[in-house]
C-alpha cells in the first residue's frame, strides 16, 4: 500500500482494475430508486438507544463484519452490483436527521464510500476462521468520505472495502445500526450477493414497516427496570458511558468456537424435545441456554432468567419481509430456562 487516490464513480471505477499495491476511493451511488417511496423513514425510539447509548463514541454502533471470497472480485462489477443492491435498501445510502424532536432516516441517494486495497500477495492475511478476530480495523473504510458523525447527519451510514489479493477478497462492512440489526445486514449482503452474479434477490424486497411496541405498565416497569438502571433515565453521553463501563468492569469476555453443525444439532434435539408446545426455537436460544447451563454447572449458582435488551424478536407470520425486527427501550420480554 504505497498511495491513495480520491475518486468518484457513478456506478464503476474502471480506472483502478488494474492497480496493484494501492489504495483507491470510490463513491457508489444508488440507482434510480421509485419515486412513490417516501422521502424518509421515521425511527422509533427502540432504534435509537443503542446509538445514543454509545453517542460519546459514534462509531461503536456499527456492525463491522468481513466476508472472505476465495477469488479477486471484479471491482467495476461489484460497484455495479452495490449499485442495484441500494435500490432494494434505499436507507442504506441516506443519512441520519431529526426534525421536531423526532429521527428519521433520510432518504436522499447519497453516495455510498468503498475504499479499495490492492496486495500482491497471495491472500488477504486471515488465517483462522474464527467469528471473531482480534482486529479487523484494516480491512475496514478508513477513507476520509466515510469520517464525520453519523448522529449529526454528516457521515454515511454505511461503509465498505476490498481488500483484493491474488487469490482472494476480503469484503470489509461497516453498518450502522440505525439501518437495521445483523439480519438486515445479512439480507442486504445477500442481495448485494446475488446481484453480482447476476441473479434475482433471494428474500422479498423488504418492507420499512415498524412494530409499534404498547407501553409496559407499570408492574412491567417496576420488575424489569432494575436490571439495567442506565435506561432509567437520560444522561448526557460522558455520565452514561461511565455508568456502562462501571456496570462492566467484572466483565471478561470468553471465546468460545462451536461449529454450524453442532449448533444445529443442538437445536434439532431441543425442538423435538419441545415439540408439543409448539414453541419455536433459534439457534441462538439453544447457544444462549447451553451457555446458562455451563455457567450453572461451574458456578453453582441458579440462573433463572437471562434479560436481552438489544434483541428482542416479535415474530409475525410477515416476519421475512419487515426490517428492524429489534428491542424495545423497556424490556418487555424474557427468557426462563
Amino acid at each position: 500500500m504505497q498511495t491513495a487516490d480520491q475518486s468518484k464513480s457513478s456506478t464503476s471505477q474502471d480506472s483502478c482494475s488494474d492497480e496493484h499495491n494501492r489504495l483507491v476511493d470510490v463513491t457508489v451511488p444508488p440507482r434510480l430508486r421509485s419515486s412513490s417511496l417516501d422521502l424518509s423513514i421515521q425511527l422509533p425510539g427502540y432504534d435509537l438507544w443503542l446509538t445514543f447509548h454509545h453517542l460519546a463514541d459514534v462509531h461503536s454502533v456499527q456492525i463491522k463484519n468481513v466476508h472472505v471470497v476465495p477469488r479477486p472480485l471484479d471491482v467495476p462489477k461489484f460497484t455495479d452490483a452495490l449499485a442495484d443492491a441500494l435500490c432494494y435498501y434505499p436507507h442504506a445510502a441516506g443519512r441520519l436527521q431529526r426534525m421536531d424532536g423526532s429521527w428519521s432516516i433520510a432518504l436522499e441517494d447519497n453516495e455510498v464510500p468503498v475504499q479499495i486495497e490492492y496486495r500482491t500477495s497471495p491472500d488477504v492475511g486471515i488465517q483462522q476462521s474464527w467469528v471473531v478476530q482480534d482486529d479487523l480495523a484494516h480491512f475496514l473504510n478508513s477513507s476520509s468520505s466515510a469520517e464525520g458523525d453519523p448522529v449529526g447527519g454528516d457521515a454515511p451510514l454505511l461503509r465498505l472495502k476490498l481488500t483484493i489479493a491474488a487469490g482472494e477478497t476480503a469484503i470489509g462492512i461497516s453498518w450502522h445500526h440505525t439501518l437495521g440489526d445483523a439480519t438486515t445486514l445479512l439480507r442486504f449482503m445477500h442481495c448485494l450477493s446475488q446481484c453480482y452474479q447476476g441473479l434475482q434477490p433471494t428474500f422479498p424486497r423488504p418492507t420499512f414497516t415498524k412494530h409499534d411496541l404498547p407501553r409496559p405498565s407499570q408492574e412491567t416497569t417496576e420488575r424489569y427496570l432494575p436490571l439495567m438502571p442506565h435506561l432509567a433515565r437520560t444522561y448526557p453521553a460522558a455520565i452514561l458511558r461511565g455508568l456502562c463501563a462501571e456496570a462492566n468492569e467484572d466483565i471478561h469476555p470468553i471465546r468460545i468456537r462451536i461449529s454450524v453443525d453442532k449448533l444445529s444439532r443442538l437445536r434439532d434435539r431441543m425442538a423435538a424435545s419441545i415439540k408439543a408446545t409448539n414453541v419455536k426455537i433459534s439457534i441462538q436460544d439453544c447457544l444462549t441456554a447451553y451457555i446458562v447451563s455451563v455457567l450453572q454447572r461451574c458456578s453453582g449458582v441458579s440462573i433463572r432468567m437471562v434479560t436481552n435488551a438489544a434483541s428482542v424478536r416479535k415474530q409475525t407470520d410477515h416476519a421475512m419481509n419487515i426490517l428492524w425486527l429489534t428491542s424495545a427501550v423497556s424490556p418487555r420480554s424474557s427468557t426462563v430456562y
